[in-house]
């Protein structure tokens, strides 16, 4: 008897030792929220040291809001078995609002732990959430923009336009997206001046110049340009966004 408890506390020591191998925060939380276990992940992210975690609950890091679909997500997971997902927002120690998604698992009961608790897998998309706000506010300023505005893929081809150039080239969004910007060529500008606005938006630069296009009726009409390249975390280029003026 006293081998085999030894042996299942061995086993339960191997398994944090591999928590502290797994890139995102891990922690074990009864189901009235205490800390059992926490990863060196989730000490670093919270800010406390994992005895100051150990002695507090999972609940004092939680944003208010989402306390009580924690709570349910928590029981629904206890109650089925079944693994859950959950985005809730934690505070850390320095008071630095972190929007993490949970992955929620039932960790059955054993002899030496009598109750069942739950494994948390945690992952920090803090940074991931910012970019899609920028990226929300980004496409409203585009699209209620009174100039008109288009983005196209590294190879040239349209993936956006707003309303604004609807208007202006005469053309609908969907006769527009997957062609090449050289549909409103008026064939005024010589290939050596589009080959230079390649060289230097290829480089990383801005490019800026006046042009005359052609409407879909074939009516001219004359445009200064700005075409600035469209970076990755990378630093690659990855699109053009091309405004008139």
């Amino acid at each position: 008897m006293h081998n085999n408890l030894n042996k299942k506390n061995k086993e339960f020591s191997i398994r944090e030792e591999i928590m502290d191998l797994l890139p995102d925060i891990c922690f074990f939380v009864s189901k009235d929220g205490n800390f059992v276990k926490v990863n060196q992940k989730a000490v670093n992210v919270f800010g406390y040291t994992e005895e100051e975690l150990l002695s507090s609950t999972f609940f004092d890091f939680i944003s208010n809001d989402y306390i009580t679909q924690y709570r349910e997500i928590v029981q629904t997971c206890l109650t089925t078995g079944k693994q859950q997902k959950l985005v809730i927002e934690i505070i850390t120690k320095s008071g630095e609002k972190r929007v993490i998604e949970l992955t929620i698992a039932k960790y059955p009961a054993k002899k030496i732990i009598p109750e069942p608790f739950c494994f948390l897998v945690a992952k920090d998309i803090t940074d991931e959430k910012q970019k899609e706000i920028e990226l929300l506010r980004f496409s409203n300023i585009a699209h209620y923009s009174i100039n008109p505005l288009e983005i196209t893929d590294v190879s040239g081809k349209i993936i956006y336009v707003n309303p604004a150039f609807e208007k202006a080239s005469g053309y609908k969004k969907e006769e527009l997206i997957g062609q090449n910007p050289n549909i409103f060529s008026s064939g005024k500008h010589p290939q050596q001046f589009w080959d230079k606005m390649w060289e230097v938006i290829k480089s990383g630069k801005v490019w800026s110049g006046e042009i005359e296009n052609k409407r879909r009726n074939g009516e001219p009409f004359y445009t200064h340009l700005l075409i600035s390249p469209i970076v990755n975390n990378d630093g690659k280029t990855i699109g053009y966004c091309v405004i008139h003026t």
